[in-house]
């Protein structure tokens, strides 16, 4: 079929500060896993609609200095028929449903540095303040955290050839399928990128969950355990080359 989903921005301009007023609308057809998959304990459902969401959002900008720049936006999103994985109380199987409506509303802040900054270090530091509740049970939406922060440096160490970059997110706790709490994290990743050694060649190497944090991510109610452990401190090396 067809749909229509308008969207529609006003922005002022100032000579520090810019404001912008954001409306619009969106939809997701539901996929062929979702309507016709079927195998042990699950089952289709041609019968699903398409999500639709409506946004609004409030966003302010300010020039701090000619290299640093700071954002404020609050926003509302409502969804109708959210598609979500669901246990059919007929049969115990798992199958994809329409589940009524979704209120989403937060505030973002940002505070970004481009590398024109002290000695060309660039970075970003961002704080997300959230809620999102299902309409039905007003109950806050499974693997949704109320809180996150992260942060990501960059800088040059060597003439253009090799940089570092540090990032750590920080994830608040949230709810698992069963109701339990999936407990808050904080994670860092560090790499070393090295460039322009040759023409065309790039190698990176990371080391990832950096001081081996231990924590889980809430499960599906496709799997057994209601929180999956994720992996500790790994390292990755990559070579990049373009011809």
């Amino acid at each position: 079929g067809s749909t229509v989903n308008p969207r529609a921005a006003l922005i002022y301009n100032l000579e520090k500060y810019t404001f912008k007023a954001l409306y619009g609308t969106a939809f997701r057809g539901p996929n062929a896993y979702e309507r016709y998959y079927s195998g042990t304990g699950f089952k289709g459902n041609s019968d699903l609609d398409p999500e639709r969401i409506a946004t609004y959002e409030l966003v302010a900008e300010r020039s701090l200095t000619p290299y640093i720049r700071a954002t404020a936006a609050g926003y509302i999103y409502r969804i109708q028929d959210l598609i979500s994985q669901e246990t059919d109380p007929s049969d115990g199987l798992l199958a994809f449903r329409n589940r009524g409506k979704v209120e989403a509303k937060g505030l973002e802040l940002q505070l970004e540095m481009d590398d024109r900054g002290p000695l060309g270090i660039s970075g970003r530091l961002g704080y997300a303040l959230q809620e999102a509740i299902d309409q039905d049970t007003n109950r806050r939406l499974t693997n949704s955290p109320t809180h996150l922060v992260n942060l990501n440096v960059t800088a040059p160490l060597f003439e253009d050839k090799l940089y570092g970059g540090l990032e750590v997110l920080f994830v608040g706790d949230r709810k698992t399928l069963a109701r339990n709490t999936a407990d808050a994290y904080a994670v860092g990743n560090f790499t070393f990128t090295l460039k322009n050694l040759l023409r065309g060649l790039e190698i990176s190497t990371s080391v990832r969950n950096l001081w081996d944090e231990d924590y889980s991510d809430p499960g599906g109610g496709e799997l057994i355990q209601d929180q999956i452990e994720q992996d500790g401190r790994s390292f990755w090396l990559k070579v990049k080359y373009g011809f």
